[in-house]
């Protein structure tokens, strides 16, 4: 992202094609609700910036000078999962809806948002325009892998409700669960179509370092690349359950250009124009034409020597990426102040106050701050 500062707000114009327009990202709050393989993506559980500042802020940028008259500003609110505390999301969209500002926002958050009637009225009102949603999978047992409650048979209904709401749908689907077959491209190709999203979005799973996954993998033998410049979502880094390297590779790449063909996007055409705008119709097609060109091909890493950490490192880091949030930061902390860690998780003592305690399993009390 290209960073700018105008009138003492610094902004950040997005450079991937797919996000042209948007002008603005504003990070709202800390934290995430993931468990599991996904819970090293949590920043926290605290409930960040107060909803009046994030519209104050909304209004500075309102006010820059550049905006043609009568055309709101798009920006991305950057949260992990803009719902994951759904009081404090409903006060926002209250507080964005009750400033009426020329508003349209982008924003990731989970299906659960379209479960609650009430929240979904105020972020339409709010100016809420997409959301990504992290479906993951169209396969009941990946979710479970993934720890996700998200339930397949009740996607679309989901869907159709953010549609009502006039409120796109972007889907993220990973590839390379543990469950995944040759057959899972085509399956969640054909799901994603019929649920109604109006642009996709497919990775392929990637035991980044600090999740389970990774401690998982590591200790099964399977991880085969340790090159961090690699970890980008779309090279396959170790050896799938159930198909080979190459087939995941290839089938992942597929899936963008099945999903993005000229027809399947002429055809979402036609259903977005019915239920938006002509204007809106085309942006999608732009979006998904974009994707079709971006992602589907040349992200596969880094064609440089590769790098190769130390296997102590290694070792060490999938040892640590197994605990929880807590003993990472025991293990940070001790690291840090010359203390030695261990394999068990348990290092020298060191005596923190950062705010709120937490009891962890060690004995050792550290803060959560907040």
């Amino acid at each position: 992202m290209r960073r700018q500062v105008s009138h003492e707000l610094v902004t950040y114009q997005f450079e991937n094609p797919a996000f042209e327009g948007i002008e603005h990202a504003i990070f709202t709050r800390l934290g995430g609700v993931s468990r599991g393989p996904l819970a090293s993506l949590n920043v926290g559980r605290s409930v960040g910036d107060d909803p009046a500042a994030v519209v104050d802020e909304l209004r500075i940028r309102v006010k820059m000078p550049g905006r043609p008259p009568g055309t709101p500003i798009v920006v991305f609110f950057t949260d992990d999962d803009l719902a994951a505390d759904q009081e404090y999301c409903g006060s926002l969209f209250e507080a964005m809806a009750s400033a009426n500002l020329p508003v349209r926002f982008a924003a990731q958050t989970s299906i659960g948002l379209a479960r609650n009637p009430e929240l979904l009225r105020l972020a339409e009102a709010a100016g809420a325009a997409l959301f990504f949603i992290g479906f993951e999978s169209v396969n009941r047992q990946a979710l479970k892998e993934a720890n996700k409650k998200n339930r397949p048979a009740e996607f679309a209904e989901l869907v159709q409700r953010l549609h009502d709401a006039h409120i796109a749908v972007e889907g993220g689907f990973i590839f390379g669960f543990d469950s995944d077959g040759p057959g899972a491209f085509a399956d969640t190709v054909r799901a994603a179509d019929e649920i109604g999203v109006d642009t996709a979005h497919f990775t392929i799973l990637t035991p980044l370092p600090g999740t389970q996954t990774f401690s998982r993998l590591h200790g099964e033998g399977r991880i085969f690349d340790y090159d961090w410049s690699h970890y980008n979502a779309y090279r396959t880094l170790f050896e799938p359950a159930q198909m080979s390297v190459a087939m995941l590779d290839a089938g992942a790449r597929w899936a963008y250009g099945a999903f993005y063909s000229s027809s399947a996007r002429r055809r979402r055409t036609w259903a977005q124009i019915r239920r938006s705008s002509p204007m809106m119709a085309a942006a999608y097609r732009f979006v998904g034409g974009s994707y079709a060109r971006h992602y589907g091909v040349g992200l596969q890493g880094s064609s440089e020597a590769p790098f190769q950490p130390h296997p102590d490192d290694i070792a060490h880091l999938a040892t640590v990426s197994n605990f929880d949030a807590n003993q990472v930061l025991i293990e940070a902390l001790a690291l840090a102040s010359g203390g030695r860690p261990s394999s068990a998780g348990a290092a020298t003592p060191v005596n923190v106050s950062l705010g709120r305690p937490v009891a962890v399993s060690t004995g050792t009390t550290v803060a959560g701050g907040g």
